[in-house]
């Protein structure tokens, strides 16, 4: 059963710090466009999107990039904070704390990862799996990261099968065989109507045997406080205050060895563990946001925690005429969700979530362990007439997803609703005494892939890239499901395998080093997979609103093919940056969900084609001494091609329907320094408005419409921080949702045709103060 949806840190101690650490000259980093409060021109950041270090100004792909100065001056967070400033991608908060992304409108909440997602060289994207579909990617939170890379379009050829819409880097520091290093990060913050927020992280790095061993670590924690209250439905009394707080702690440590000049072994080991008291959805017939109440009508709390352990071992050699990178990593990741099922179950039986309802407390577990092995080896030489890379790729991925849903008391509500018994309703009893569904689900993905790419300059200025990956990819599954929702015992299994071709060619013209004109075509893939069984006998009339009798057991691989236009310009001074691309993607044979609107079902299908055009623009200017205005624009126009019919007269999808991504995209901020006390300290100002608008997705045809989640709602977000840097410390005063915006940001519905959804919307007005130290 699955429910469908749209859309131990301290207090500030600042006495902490200063003993930590002793004041010294603060150290400049580069700068990406969007970084950089208290500068007079506009920095540059080194990259490494085309796998190889170049100025982001000289990469012919659309990208934005954040450094750990702009990181740390929009006071991002998690993925959400850095993504939200850049045009072409959103993400969005799904059913129980899963995390949803889009990248020029290609996304999707079931099957394999349409954007790849990489903490340096390893990819942790996961694949949608179960019936309970609480499979979510790990995002990194925001703590010492050298940068984060966005790369819109497929990257197939260098990142794989995941990226088929574009890829999301995290990159982290390298330890320092030369040079000592110390970053610590302290804040508290106050949330209008909840709880305190607080967190403290400290990172530090230093060679142990000078030019030969160094060190890199870090220790992070934060908790964020609930504002959403919980009254158990229908009683309307607040049992829980404050319910949704979220704690987070990472680890991280890297060790550098240099055996000898030419050769570098890093092993590293990444923790991160994130846990959340309860979802933070809202029931709106309950709450009055702009009175400042948020409260939820579930009868118990819903608790999620992620566990993520990835160690890996690299090495970097650097031979006389190309340099050989090895990645070898392990990921092990469990995500335990409790669910409450209560009023899901009642709709599926009575179309009524007023109706008689049992606690139903549903346990979800997903667990991932992924063994990946990368080998590259590329040229050295650049700038030379020709650069070239070649790669060999391996990854076995096994997932399982559980999901048991709990209800002793459903008899009761089968009594009340028709006089019978759970077995004379589903002609089937509860599965062990206690289970109204049960679903195991496993799988396991195998794929290798040789890849290539090179670069030919015809001259100074004009130069044509190729790529290639060519890939095998396998696919395993079994499934196994109970209870009487799902009509008794079922299950299967199956597999499947594919060769992917993913090509790429671009061709770049620079003829000054302050403008680049590029053109690119790319293809990008994602394999197919297996559906959970579907109940013949409980969704029997919803499938045979579609023609069906049963659900198809699998679904096929999805493709697209983009191709992009842009330029990437800027003044010789530096005061002006513009990097521009219009797109045309076209996505072909897309995995997407079939919700079947009153079982509580659904299934995995091959909806047709779509069209997804539009541009990305981003622009920074220093108008003023101290003053730099930024401003990132995107408009996408993603929309079915044509109709797919279920049956005759009945359209799964109608030509123009939306893929789920807001037609614009605006993030606008200013970043103005000045001198603040006579020392030489500089204060600093920052101010960040973002916009996304608002849209309609499918056409009231459709079979599958659900006019209660069909419009997504715009929304505005405003923050403001305003600082003094005193040598290397940065002490600053933030207010984030500046205006107290509570727009809708996602809703869910359990069964389409009931009338109770839930609603998510920005954290409310959060004032506070951040000390940081960097050496």
């Amino acid at each position: 059963m699955k429910h469908s949806g749209r859309g131990a840190a301290g207090p500030l101690l600042t006495s902490v710090l200063a003993a930590l650490c002793q004041a010294a000259p603060l150290e400049l980093h580069a700068q990406a466009a969007t970084s950089g409060a208290g500068q007079d021109t506009i920095g540059e950041i080194v990259v490494t999107a085309q796998r190889r270090a170049e100025s982001l100004s000289d990469v012919p792909v659309s990208i934005s990039a954040l450094d750990r100065t702009a990181l740390d001056n929009i006071g991002a967070r998690d993925v959400m904070d850095v993504t939200r400033t850049m045009p072409g991608i959103i993400v969005r908060n799904g059913f129980e704390g899963i995390t949803s992304i889009a990248i020029r409108g290609v996304a999707s909440s079931v099957g394999s990862a349409t954007t790849g997602i990489y903490l340096d060289d390893t990819p942790i994207q996961v694949r949608a799996l179960g019936a309970g579909g609480v499979a979510s990617s790990a995002f990194p939170r925001i703590f010492d990261l050298e940068r984060v890379e966005v790369l819109r379009g497929p990257q197939g050829t260098l990142f794989g099968s995941g990226s088929e819409g574009g890829t999301l880097r995290f990159i982290t520091p390298s330890p320092s065989f030369d040079k000592t290093s110390l970053y610590a990060r302290s804040e508290i913050g106050s949330t209008r109507g909840g709880d305190p927020s607080y967190e403290l992280g400290v990172a530090f790095g230093a060679p142990i045997v000078e030019n030969s061993i160094g060190f890199r670590g870090s220790v992070y924690a934060r908790n964020d406080g609930g504002w959403v209250d919980r009254a158990p439905f229908p009683d309307g009394v607040i049992t829980s205050r404050n319910t949704n707080s979220d704690t987070a702690v990472v680890i991280n440590l890297a060790l550098g060895f240099k055996p000898t000049d030419a050769l570098t072994i890093t092993p590293t080991v990444y923790y991160q563990r994130e846990h959340s008291q309860d979802v933070a959805q809202y029931w709106p017939p309950l709450s009055d946001p702009s009175g400042g109440r948020y409260v939820s009508g579930q009868l118990f709390a819903q608790p999620t925690t992620d566990r993520l352990v990835l160690p890996s071992l690299k090495l970097q050699w650097d031979l006389a005429f190309a340099t050989l990178y090895s990645n070898t990593s392990y990921l092990s990741r469990t995500r335990d969700v409790t669910g409450d099922y209560s009023f899901i179950d009642t709709e599926v039986l009575s179309g009524n979530y007023n109706a008689p309802h049992t606690p139903s407390p549903t346990a979800f577990q997903n667990p991932q362990d992924a063994f990946t092995q990368e080998v590259r080896l590329q040229s050295r030489e650049s700038d030379s007439a020709l650069s070239w890379l070649v790669g060999a790729f391996y990854q076995q991925s096994k997932q399982k997803a559980s999901q048991l849903v709990s209800a002793p008391g459903l008899g009761q509500v089968t009594e009340a609703l028709f006089g019978l018994s759970v077995a004379d309703t589903f002609g089937v009893d509860l599965y062990q005494g206690h289970l109204a569904y049960s679903g195991l689900d496993s799988s396991k993905d195998t794929q290798t892939a040789l890849f290539g790419s090179a670069t030919w300059r015809f001259s100074q200025a004009l130069s044509l890239d190729v790529g290639l990956r060519v890939a095998r990819a396998e696919f395993s599954f079994t499934n196994a499901q109970n209870g009487p929702f799902n009509g008794g015992m079922t299950g299967g299994t199956g597999g499947a395998s594919e060769t992917p071709v993913s090509p790429k060619i671009g061709l770049n013209y620079k003829p000054t080093a302050d403008f680049l004109l590029y053109t690119s075509a790319a293809k990008g893939f994602r394999p197919g997979g297996a559906n959970t069984p579907v109940s013949a006998s409980t969704c029997a009339a919803d499938l045979g609103a579609l023609g069906l009798t049963t659900a198809p057991a699998t679904f096929n691989s999805d493709s697209t093919w983009s191709y992009e236009i842009g330029s990437k310009t800027k003044t010789s001074d530096n005061r002006f940056v513009a990097d521009a691309s219009i797109f045309y993607v076209n996505w072909k044979n897309i995995q997407s969900s079939v919700p079947l609107l009153h079982c509580g079902f659904q299934y995995v299908g091959n909806l047709g084609n779509a069209v997804s055009k539009g541009f990305d623009l981003q622009t920074s200017a220093a108008l003023l001494d101290g003053l730099i205005v930024r401003a990132g624009i995107g408009y996408t126009k993603a929309e079915y091609s044509r109709s797919l019919f279920a049956a005759p007269g009945v359209p799964l999808v109608s030509e123009g329907d939306k893929l789920d991504s807001p037609p614009w995209h605006a993030s606008l901020a200013a970043d103005y320094s000045f001198n603040a006390v006579s020392d030489g300290a500089r204060g600093y100002l920052h101010l960040q408005y973002d916009y996304d608008s608002a849209y309609s997705l499918q056409n009231s045809a459709d079979a599958t419409y659900d006019a209660l989640a069909n419009r997504i709602a715009e929304t505005r977000l405003m923050s403001a921080r305003l600082g003094i840097r005193p040598g290397a410390w940065d002490a600053s005063l933030y207010v984030d949702n500046l205006l107290n915006s509570y727009d809708r940001t996602s809703l869910f519905h359990d069964v389409p045709t009931t009338e109770l959804v839930r609603y998510t919307s920005f954290r409310p007005r959060t004032i506070g103060v951040t000390v940081s130290y960097r050496y």
